[in-house]
């Protein structure tokens, strides 16, 4: 048997190994077997001297232009959610109410978003142009996925090289060069059966000119790109019956909340709809409306990315480089239309220019109104559905680039000067009431911030403003539900030089060089509108930065070959922003391959996080949170105690029964579930995260084109930027830490305790609470590990070549801190943390045709966040939920994808991807469910298979 043979077989053999084996992945595209490329050298994500071998000490994967076609995904977000170590983070699917809204990120290793670092060709991109509450981070939906040659991700930190933030790795997309001709595509893709979840893109290249040959290239990608809105009323049905059992069913799903309204009667105990409800919606003697209709499951978005690039020869010696990227997003949730009821609690929030606490308090329909037929004030229950309510987020991104490269010798270098930028909008339309407004469009009381005052006899029934079940214009509306929202703007200017080469030669061979400097000016604007900061948004709450710093670095790093079996790689990069002092982040590579088919390899270093301008910069976030004061809520207690007793010794029908036992509700109210203005300033007083990682690997390559690799990975960091809670610092009211600050009003305005005899017959000394102040500081830490595997071969069949790939992840430990700094327990395995999640993918090219499967693995987790978590343990799964044992936990899952894609056709590539072929249902997750308040199952159960279909032609 020959030595080809052999190793056939034996490439077989592991691929049959990893067909059977527990985690399923996908492994990068190699080039054809048989197919060979002239040596040459490459900077590989990680370092930047080039090199000839493309596995350095750093765990680097290499996701190739391929791999992204045949994972049939619409979306940069989608590829990369995709892989085992992206873990949870923002999504422009469900986060419309966030600080953030039309704007999705990428995190690693469960550290967040601002600890994966995302290059755009090496360099960064401008990030949101809004903050995430604190959080500055790179929105991937600007970036355009079929411009993209390939993905690097380096699953490490990387300071020493790229500075601040590359702490749980780094995600380098770089995209196609030096292309000439014209090609064009679409794809389509949605749901199957029923057609929703629907997304469809177009794409347009186009290059010309020959870099060698004509001494410059130009090449200009142009995308589109729009997802369908789709309301869970038309997916609801699909959900699992586990799901549907324990979410609303029939007319639970509908609500008294509704277009006319209904009126309740106080004094005789009775609802009763008003006149004009819609037909079939008038059921058990109330108007109901369906809120699913409402209920938004995927929202609407519109993206168009433009990316030019282009190379031109200078002089023999210099080439000229610059690219142009520029991207617009527009994401356009849905939202449940505003309500009214008299019954409903106070809404309180803060005027920001003021620092004053405002309230809204919702008065009854009097009995002067013409719809009021019960002779006296009536409690109106009603839903505001021609408010047209939405939430847009809406972004402008753009990076210009232009720099020179050249070399002599042994010697290399390229300076650039980059602008960047992004202007972000989260506008809110008929979602809340403009307190102005709703004192012209429909009257109310005196003062809306007062429970007693007199209530205006033309309440909801003021000349020209708003009807109860009548049409409304358009000024009428935008007056009671004004737009108003938060506009940001970020922008950066940054140059940055290297040069790199040799710097000698050892017995082994010569020694890497590369040095540089990397200067920054960065300014983030964000500022909501005026009608947020004048206070007139009922119940909004507001964010707000202004910031403007500069900052530096210098690196450099060596590459050692110290014997022809190992190197060292050595760097270190000093960053200076200002606020604290020059921060060094060393680095430490081990590279040792004693024969061709085994490669073992080490890293050690550190990693930092400066303190973003939202952190450390001019800054602040307001927003009311409902507390117990720990001064006022037992002698509130006792009060209302007292007022209850008083009640129960009244006759039965004395009406001061009522009102002493309503008092004695809005007494602990006040004090037990107090609202509360919350205001969070900057510090510019803010260390940077730091933190310590390192990787042990291996990497075998058995037979030709077969490898296996395994990297045990370790990342601690520390002083984390966070927030003390505000029921935590109101414990510490006695010693409070000198960033924190409560403020109370004067005993004389007190609405509880409002005489100076009953303050002292109960103790009170504090005045009400009006306001709690705390900033930014470094409290928390997170440490966590894991083992990385991949594997992939190659091999010729008689049916044609045969590929297999597997990439997987199995999570140790993670332990993120508690308030005080302490780490919690390992939360591996628990709720959200799978220990195992992988991909495998096969395929079979048969000349035109290539088909292929892909699975996809994720392991159970317990229902339990964590080990003391009570509620969802097993006594809790029985005692609070009646769950059996099987549903007490999220069980292990696999999908299985499909893909065919054929080129038989002279310029023209066709290609198909079916998502979850088996239409494989989802691990029931009870959790998930009660998320959701018990009212929408989880996204992924009404899903199931998808259909994407995708044509492509290159013209000649």
């Amino acid at each position: 048997m020959g030595h080809a043979q052999k190793q056939t077989r034996l490439a077989a053999a592991i691929a049959a190994a990893f067909s059977f084996a527990m985690p399923l992945g996908a492994q990068a595209q190699a080039e054809p077997p048989g197919e060979t490329n002239p040596v040459q050298r490459v900077v590989i994500t990680g370092s930047n001297i080039k090199r000839i071998e493309s596995e350095t000490s750093d765990p680097v994967v290499v996701l190739r232009r391929v791999d992204i076609e045949r994972s049939g995904v619409s979306t940069l977000a989608e590829m990369l959610e995709s892989l085992p170590w992206t873990t949870r983070s923002l999504t422009d699917i469900g986060e419309g109410t966030n600080f953030a809204p039309g704007a999705s990120s990428v995190s690693m290793r469960n550290m967040g978003h601002e600890a994966t670092l995302v290059l755009l060709n090496g360099r960064r991109i401008a990030p949101y142009g809004l903050a995430d509450f604190q959080d500055i981070f790179t929105n991937i939906d600007n970036l355009p996925l079929d411009a993209i040659e390939r993905i690097e991700i380096l699953k490490n930190g990387a300071s020493a090289v790229y500075g601040s933030d590359a702490v749980a790795g780094v995600i380098n997309i770089i995209t196609r060069s030096d292309y000439r001709g014209l090609e064009m595509g679409v794809d389509i893709g949605a749901t199957l059966p029923g057609g929703t979840f629907g997304s469809q893109a177009a794409h347009l290249a186009a290059g010309t000119g020959d870099l060698k040959t004509d001494g410059y290239n130009v090449l200009a990608n142009f995308e589109l790109f729009h997802r369908d809105n789709v309301v869970w009323r038309d997916v609801l049905d699909r959900a699992s019956a586990r799901s549907r059992r324990y979410i609303p069913a029939g007319q639970d799903q509908l609500s008294i909340y509704s277009r006319p309204g209904n009126l309740y009667d106080v004094g005789q105990d009775t609802v009763a709809p008003l006149p004009g409800c819609e037909a079939g919606m008038l059921q058990g003697g109330l108007c109901l409306y369906d809120r699913y209709q409402r209920f938004q499951a995927q929202p609407a978005a519109d993206r168009a990315s433009l990316l030019v690039s282009a190379k031109a020869k200078l002089t023999p010696e210099v080439e000229g480089f610059s690219d142009v990227l520029w991207s617009h997003t527009r994401t356009t949730y849905i939202s449940a239309n505003p309500t009214y009821s008299s019954s409903d609690p106070a809404t309180f929030w803060g005027n920001p220019k003021t620092g004053e606490t405002l309230a809204f308090y919702s008065p009854a329909l009097p009995a002067s109104h013409p719809l009021n037929t019960t002779g006296s004030p009536a409690g109106l229950v009603y839903r505001f559905t021609d408010a047209d309510s939405k939430i847009v987020g809406e972004g402008d991104n753009y990076r210009l680039v232009a720099g020179a490269r050249g070399g002599s010798g042994v010697y290399e270098w390229q300076s650039a000067l980059s602008l960047l930028g992004s202007s972000s909008s989260a506008t809110y339309s008929g979602i809340s009431f403009s307190r102005s407004g709703f004192s012209r469009m429909i009257g109310g009381r005196t003062d809306m911030g007062r429970p007693d005052s007199e209530v205006d006899p033309d309440f909801f029934n003021i000349p020209g403003g708003y009807r109860l079940n009548q049409p409304n214009s358009k000024e009428v509306l935008s007056t009671l539900f004004p737009e108003y929202g938060t506009n940001g703007r970020f922008t950066q200017v940054a140059w940055d030089a290297m040069l790199t080469g040799e710097l000698g030669e050892l017995d082994a061979g010569a020694v890497g060089f590369a040095i540089g400097v990397d200067l920054r000016h960065e300014r983030f604007v964000m500022k909501p509108t005026d009608n947020v900061m004048s206070g007139d948004i009922v119940g909004s709450g507001n964010a707000q930065t202004d910031g403007q710093r500069q900052h530096g670095a210098v690196f450099a790093e060596l590459d050692l070959p110290v014997s022809e079996q190992f190197e060292v790689q050595v760097a270190g990069r000093v960053d200076k922003f200002p606020g604290f002092e020059a921060h060094l982040s060393p680095k430490l590579g081990l590279r040792f391959q004693p024969s061709r088919e085994l490669l073992l390899r080490a890293t050690a270093e550190t990693g930092f996080r400066a303190p973003n301008l939202t952190e450390a910069a001019s800054s602040s976030r307001a927003g009311f949170a409902s507390v117990s004061d720990p001064r006022r809520c037992a002698p509130a207690n006792a009060y209302a105690a007292d007022l209850r007793a008083q009640a129960d010794a009244l006759p039965e029908d004395d009406p001061r029964r009522g009102a002493l036992t309503a008092q004695a509700q809005q007494v602990q109210e006040n004090e037990c579930q107090a609202g509360v203005l919350n205001v969070v300033n900057n510090n510019p007083g803010l260390k940077p995260e730091v933190s310590r990682s390192f990787t042990v690997g291996m990497m075998l390559e058995p037979a030709a084109d077969t490898s296996v690799s395994l990297d045990y990975w370790n990342i601690s960091r520390k002083d984390e930027i966070g927030l003390r809670g505000t029921d935590a610092i109101l414990d510490q009211e006695a010693a409070l830490p000198p960033d924190s600050r409560i403020e109370r009003s004067p005993l004389r305005d007190d609405r509880t305790f409002t005489t100076p005899e009953l303050q002292q017959r109960y103790g009170v000394t504090s005045g009400p609470l009006s306001r709690v102040m705390t900033r930014f500081e470094n409290i928390s830490r997170t440490s966590t590990d894991g083992v990385d595997v991949a594997a992939r071969t190659r091999f010729a069949t008689p049916l044609g070549g045969v590929e297999l790939g597997l990439l997987g992840t199995y999570l140790i430990s993670y332990r993120p801190s508690y308030g005080d700094g302490s780490f919690s327990p390992n939360l591996a395995g628990y709720y959200g943390n799978s220990r195992w999640k992988a991909n495998l993918t096969t395929s079979l090219t048969s000349g035109e045709v290539v088909n292929g499967i892909r699975l996809n693995y994720r392991s159970g987790t317990s229902l339990q966040a964590y080990p003391d978590d009570t509620a969802w343990n097993a006594a809790g799964c029985v005692a609070n939920f009646g769950l059996d044992a099987r549903d007490c936990r999220v069980r292990a899952s696999v999908t299985t994808d499909y893909f065919v894609t054929y080129s038989g056709i002279r310029n023209v590539t066709a290609s198909a991807y079916v998502g979850n072929l088996f239409n494989q249902r989802p691990a029931f997750d009870r959790r998930a469910v009660y998320d959701n308040s018990d009212v929408l199952p989880a996204l992924d159960d009404v899903m199931g298979r998808s259909l994407r279909l995708a044509l492509n032609y290159k013209f000649q």
